[in-house]
């Protein structure tokens, strides 16, 4: 998703940029998702893969729940001002 701001509205800004943090996320997460999705569970190498897939998926929430904070931020700035 692209999004454009205006250049001098810096609130604006600010959340496109947190827009496209969850975007770039959750495109991380989808593939992690389909790679875990992919495996299957027969054989034990496969459940190290699994382990550290479902690592980097609670990184990327934990991404996700920072782009929130900071949207929610931007939007009380946006309000307020």
């Amino acid at each position: 998703m692209f999004i454009v701001a205006s250049a001098t509205d810096q609130g604006s800004w600010l959340l496109a940029e947190a827009q496209s943090c969850c975007d770039r996320a959750r495109e991380r997460l989808e593939r992690a998702l389909a790679d875990l999705r992919a495996i299957s569970a027969d054989c034990a190498w496969k459940a190290d893969a699994v382990r550290l897939l479902l690592q980097r998926c609670e990184e990327q929430q934990q991404e996700l729940v920072r782009a929130l904070d900071q949207l929610s931020c931007i939007a009380s700035g946006l309000r307020v001002g």
